[in-house]
């Protein structure tokens, strides 16, 4: 039989075959390492780090930027109207468009406790009952407690009803809501500023139309607002919030800019600007001549620079069998270096932008050649119409090609109200294990 030889065996000599065996680092070098697991779709790296200890320590010692992956979306049970014990949530990986079964830890989890955000590989999620909220990331199953938010609102008590909504005491006042409104009327996102190790913060947008910032830094025993004054008379409340380079963005509903340093303690503002934007931007005359207007707005970092992304929303009974809104339209627009005018942009090029109620993301094709180049994949965030009792909501989820304005749908659910409600999340690469 003819002998075989090992394709990665160097000439060095080596006085301990057992540990050479026993050691693939000592074959591979780190170089080669990194050229495998830059290849690899993120299922294959969590595989390959359960080959030794020396394999998976070369992966999680690996900079996260260099095994940027696509984000996953987040999804609901096959059959979202069946209700039984083997009920499992999804998340879709894009890259292999292949669904993986969550467990049920996660799953019931995802179930019971609202999503507020997504951001670096975790989730917020809202525990309603306590009015308390908590990172957790559905691949490592890991929880992080974070303080109430009930300082914030001056919320004095919560708790569910009989009839199974909640009445929320302001003190001496009272409000009946149900967990739909719960969510969606207080909380609109929530972004970390780095993964949850160290200094980081998790902030979020809050108050009944975004009108204010608040943030806990780790170690704070409680929630803090921003300073959210502005020198515009009318304020309409913020839009987006993005953290790039130690610092916070908002951009808020008259695309104006505020910028605070989350390296100071507090944060303190370093930039208010409202850049012009040309007339006749907030509408447009679809196919049919029905005015759509804007319905979301987007911050996002792209290589460096900033981009507005307006989400135009068409309404209408007969616009879906199950929704009765549907995107039709994105228009992007770029900051000039002046950072005084918003500047139209008619192309993403080799990239792609993931946008819904996660922390905002841009992501290069030329890396991740699985994704559509020059288009946008957006998840159904209109919190406004989810507050409407009998709206269906869930649906409005799609790819748009920027290309040549065409819009295909990346999933299709079943039940009326989709729950939980998708989102996309970019699994931390080095941390992720099967």
């Amino acid at each position: 039989m003819k002998k075989r030889t090992n394709p990665y065996a160097t000439s060095t000599p080596c006085c301990n075959n057992k540990r050479r065996r026993n050691n693939p680092e000592v074959v591979l070098p780190r170089a080669v390492f990194e050229s495998i697991f830059e290849r690899l779709p993120l299922i294959d790296i969590a595989r390959t780090k359960a080959v030794s200890s020396s394999w998976k320590s070369s992966a999680e010692s690996l900079p996260c930027s260099r095994l940027q992956k696509a984000p996953w979306l987040l999804l609901p049970p096959k059959d979202e109207e069946e209700e039984n014990d083997t009920q499992s949530c999804r998340f879709k990986n894009i890259e292999e468009n292949i669904a993986y079964c969550l467990k049920k830890k996660t799953s019931d989890l995802l179930f019971k406790f609202p999503c507020i955000g997504s951001s670096n590989g975790w989730l917020v999620l809202l525990d309603h009952t306590t009015f308390t909220p908590f990172l957790f990331n559905p691949f490592t199953e890991v929880q992080i407690q974070l303080p109430s938010l009930k300082s914030l609102f001056n919320i004095s008590e919560i708790y569910q009803t009989d009839c199974g909504d909640y009445e929320v005491k302001f003190g001496k006042q009272s409000k009946y809501i149900d967990l739909q409104c719960l969510r969606h009327s207080f909380v609109s996102k929530a972004i970390l500023s780095a993964e949850p190790v160290g200094d980081y913060c998790v902030v979020l947008i809050y108050n009944n139309n975004g009108h204010k910032l608040g943030y806990f830094r780790n170690g704070d025993k409680s929630w803090t607002e921003f300073d959210n004054s502005w020198s515009g008379k009318v304020f309409h409340g913020y839009e987006d919030i993005i953290c790039f380079n130690n610092m916070l963005y908002a951009v808020d509903r008259n695309r104006g800019i505020r910028a605070w340093d989350l390296q100071s303690h507090p944060p303190v503002k370093r930039m208010e600007v409202t850049p012009a934007i040309s007339e006749g931007a907030n509408s447009f005359g679809d196919d049919d001549g029905e005015l759509c207007n804007i319905r979301s707005s987007y911050l996002v970092e792209s290589e460096g620079k900033f981009i507005l992304v307006d989400k135009f929303v068409r309404e209408g009974e007969e616009i879906l069998d199950d929704c009765l809104y549907r995107t039709e339209q994105f228009r992007l627009y770029k900051l000039d270096l002046d950072g005084v005018q918003w500047v139209k942009l008619n192309s993403l090029g080799d990239r792609s932008l993931f946008l819904g109620g996660n922390h905002s993301i841009s992501i290069s094709t030329k890396d991740l050649p699985t994704c559509k180049r020059n288009s946008i994949y957006f998840t159904d965030d209109y919190w406004i119409r989810m507050l409407f009792k009998g709206w269906s909501y869930g649906h409005d989820n799609g790819i748009y090609s920027l290309e040549d304005g065409s819009c295909s749908q990346i999933y299709g659910f079943e039940s009326e109200n989709v729950h939980p409600l998708p989102c996309w999340i970019v699994p931390n690469s080095c941390k992720f294990d099967v």
